[in-house]
């Protein structure tokens, strides 16, 4: 699991719920109001550096990497889907 200081963005959707995207390619979700993480999003290229996420209110996410890559979410954060970049 990533430590805090491995992550750049985090976006609360409310009800606990919470997105964060950091170094070496990880997307986390929590909906336990941050106590337990789970993966949602591992990419193979572990120098990928997503900066930012972030969501509209009824749970259409896009988080953006560093070197371009954007993903895509319609399910608040379960299921990502590359969008642009490599």
């Amino acid at each position: 699991m990533p430590s805090a200081a491995d992550l750049n963005s985090v976006a609360i959707l409310g009800a606990g719920t919470a997105v964060a995207v950091g170094s070496s390619g990880n997307i986390m979700r929590s909906t336990d109001g941050g106590q337990t993480w789970t993966r949602r999003y591992d990419s193979p290229e572990s120098s990928l550096n997503f900066e930012s996420v972030d969501f509209t209110p009824d749970g259409v996410g896009v988080a953006v990497s560093s070197s371009g890559l954007a993903l895509k979410t319609e399910d608040g954060g379960w299921t990502w889907e590359r969008i642009k970049g490599s």
